[in-house]
């Protein structure tokens, strides 16, 4: 174990000590004496605009416009650190109930943040992808995994707090690490937590102390009591407990997940298909190309062509003595070809169209009639109204014919939103009632056939937002086993710690199922951005 003394040399290098006797023993609110702004507010701030700067470029690349992205930021931000801030100071013993709104003290909560923000972004987008007819979870896999690329940032704010780590380790067991990272890895004795030092010791120390004892002298010079004094000594001549660098192994782990996600997982159903599904097996003359085992390239006239939503760029080559000119597709050029931006039949998708607006016809009926119960359900109410005053005119307020009125009144009043209710509830049943908020799409599954009728196993719009729950999730719970008790998400209480990071994950898992292997088959409509336009 590696033993610290204090020296003028070790104060003039580090205010470590100095914050951490100046705030009572709490490392997670560690400061500088002279005021400067405290380091998590200034990494929370990079980590927000490099969210929104990559959530940009993955918009950008797949021609989203960006309006609503500029006005989900303006909600979604300020309620993630809303949530944030509540969330991870609410349960602090003892802190004055007003604190838990200053983000700029650290204890942020990063599933506060995902809570609320990610619930109000997730509202937003959805009310706004029927007018953009952009499913929601094309602007989940364009935001949600570049929240990986906060908590990196974030995680380094976290150590350069010197706030909560691991277990207990030695000091040699770190040699791996840069000294700038490792000599950080512990925390004071608690014990230094219930000293009273004097007014202004820290600049007794720094100005005054050529080593331990000249340090300690001069604070009891200036008040400290000499038994104190001579405890403080004691503490920090003690041997230091290091502690394992997790926000660092979160920090890289994150950084591997986003790559992941970002880069790999977006590209698998590329990469891997079904033995002789790949689109160059299905029909090699129209993909030729480095991949395609019977043609590397062809004549422009040999290649065969589809319908296609942009053109189709290929690559010249002159091949033989006579420097032919030939045609090849790049890798991923070829799979635009096959499926992204292949075109569906256009009689097919007539026929499509015309049967989903057939059903929001008969929808738009069915509330329109709607509208119409509700504004007969306000004339007679006016109509009751106006009569009760008519005749109230007539009437002393006590006498028994006005009470006799009133109630009459009142009656209609409560008859009349009765049969209102009554007839609106027949008028939504015929669209099934509550489940109308939840209907599939009869056509869905045949829209799908339409839209890939090679049926390649294609990765769906969704999936990514699932996969970065997932593998946060799943890098979180591997991390917690190396916590201690005080340290976990719920503190103290392993067993629900757990549980409830475990629901979380399986969450993601359902997730990843349904936009998989469920929702493409049930919900999709005409018209709209999901991985291609449909």
């Amino acid at each position: 174990m590696k033993v610290v003394k204090i020296t003028s040399s070790f104060f003039s290098q580090s205010q470590d000590l100095i914050n951490w006797i100046s705030l009572h023993g709490d490392p997670s609110n560690v400061r500088n004496l002279n005021g400067v702004i405290p380091a998590y507010p200034i990494f929370m701030f990079i980590g927000i605009i490099l969210v929104i700067v990559a959530s940009i470029i993955k918009m950008k690349t797949k021609r989203i416009p960006l309006r609503e992205l500029e006005l989900a930021i303006v909600i979604t931000v300020p309620l993630g650190i809303l949530g944030a801030t509540i969330f991870g100071k609410a349960f602090i013993p003892g802190l004055v109930w007003y604190h838990v709104f200053f983000f700029w003290e650290p204890g942020m909560s990063l599933f506060g943040a995902l809570g609320l923000g990610v619930a109000a972004g997730f509202v937003w987008f959805y009310r706004r992808s029927k007018v953009t007819m952009i499913s929601v979870w094309v602007y989940a896999d364009c935001i949600l995994p570049n929240i990986l690329l906060g908590q990196i940032i974030g995680r380094w704010g976290n150590m350069y707090n010197h706030e909560i780590l691991g277990q207990v380790v030695s000091y040699e067991s770190l040699g791996w690490l840069i000294g700038s990272i490792r000599d950080q890895l512990f925390y004071f004795p608690s014990e230094l937590a219930t000293l009273a030092l004097p007014n202004g010791w820290g600049e007794i120390v720094a100005n005054h102390g050529s080593n331990l004892d000249e340090a300690i002298q001069a604070l009891i010079d200036a008040g400290l009591p000499s038994d104190q004094g001579e405890t403080m000594k004691n503490l920090l001549t003690q041997p230091l407990q290091y502690r394992e660098p997790l926000f660092l192994y979160e920090s890289l782990s994150n950084s591997c997940l986003w790559l992941i996600l970002t880069f790999i997982v977006p590209n698998l159903s590329r990469w891997f298909q079904p033995p002789l599904k790949y689109p160059w097996d299905v029909e090699p003359k129209a993909y030729p190309g480095w991949y395609n085992k019977k043609y590397k390239h062809l004549p422009e006239s040999e290649i065969s062509s589809m319908n296609s939503q942009k053109p189709i760029k290929y690559q010249r080559v002159l091949v033989g003595d006579d420097q032919t000119p030939e045609l090849k597709l790049s890798f991923f050029n070829a799979w635009n070809k096959a499926y992204y931006w292949y075109e569906s039949d256009e009689a097919e998708t007539e026929k499509l169209l015309a049967s989903q607006e057939q059903r929001s016809e008969k929808i738009q009926q069915v509330y329109q009639r709607v509208e119409g119960l509700s504004q007969q359900k306000t004339k007679r109410q006016n109509q009751a109204k106006q009569r009760f005053l008519n005749q109230s005119h007539q009437y002393d307020k006590g006498n028994a014919q006005f009470k006799k009125a009133k109630t009459t009144y009142h009656q209609e009043l409560r008859t009349n939103r009765v049969e209102y209710q009554k007839a609106k509830q027949t008028q939504l049943a015929s669209l099934g009632g509550f489940k109308r908020h939840f209907a599939a799409n009869p056509d869905a599954k045949y829209l799908e056939q339409v839209n890939n009728p090679n049926h390649f196993w294609i990765l769906r719009s969704g999936v990514i937002s699932g996969g970065y729950l997932f593998g946060y999730l799943l890098i979180r719970i591997i991390l917690e086993t190396h916590r201690q008790a005080s340290e976990l998400f719920i503190q103290n209480t392993p067993i629900a710690d757990y549980l409830v990071l475990s629901l979380i994950l399986f969450l993601g898992i359902v997730l990843i199922v349904f936009a998989q292997g469920i929702s493409p088959y049930k919900w999709r409509m005409v018209g709209w951005l999901y991985e291609k336009s449909y």
